[in-house]
């Protein structure tokens, strides 16, 4: 029967062999950051580090990347032509403008969906949300690791749009939570002003022809 003393070293000696092991095979690694993503990125998961103001590859499992909080993922496909013209909004309203948003930026970076992806993490979570176009965007509101209210965009969201996205997603979010009544933004900012125009058009031919 081992004394205190041994079944302490024994115990030392265990831990000591979990952390060599670990450090072995790599799960301590110095954090990989991207000042900017590229259709050349390795496919991964991407988080915003906002003070560091660059992207982190992430590693972490699902439960640590969507804990708690307001979520912007955008799910990129690098054969995506659409996804480089979205790029050019994407990035500048995320280094400029995440400050003034309570969200966490993700980018989740394929080939072409979950069919060509070098990262089994990313491919997951295209199937997850049932991601069948590129771009596109989710807007999530994750609470104790449960999704209370998400909403997606498929295709370019304008600039202007985006930014009315992130404005007002909060507030739907916070009353989705209560119970109350939701209504999502039917279409994209610019969408509404070309069909009010057309409208309107519509309206004085029909005024002219009385």
């Amino acid at each position: 029967m081992m004394s205190d003393s041994e079944e302490f070293d024994v115990e030392v000696s265990r831990i000591l062999d979990r952390i060599a092991k670990r450090l072995s095979k790599g799960e301590h690694r110095k954090k990989k950051y991207f000042k900017t993503i590229t259709s050349s990125s390795p496919h991964g998961v991407y988080i915003y580090d906002k003070r560091e103001e660059k992207w982190l590859y992430s590693e972490e499992d699902r439960a640590n990347i969507f804990s708690n909080g307001y979520y912007v993922v955008y799910f990129d496909n690098t054969e995506c032509s659409a996804c480089r013209k979205y790029d050019k909004i994407w990035f500048p309203i995320v280094e400029n403008c995440s400050d003034k948003f309570p969200y966490t930026f993700i980018i989740i970076l394929c080939r072409w969906f979950s069919n060509e992806c070098e990262s089994k993490k990313a491919a997951s979570f295209f199937d997850e949300f049932k991601i069948k176009a590129s771009p596109t965007t989710l807007f999530l509101y994750v609470k104790n690791g449960k999704i209370v209210y998400d909403e997606r965009y498929e295709g370019v969201l304008e600039y202007k749009d985006l930014i009315y996205v992130l404005k007002t997603f909060e507030d739907r979010a916070l009353r989705a939570e209560k119970g109350l009544p939701v209504i999502k933004p039917p279409m994209e900012a610019s969408q509404v002003n070309k069909v009010l125009k057309t409208l309107l058009s519509l309206l004085s031919l029909n005024v002219k022809e009385e």
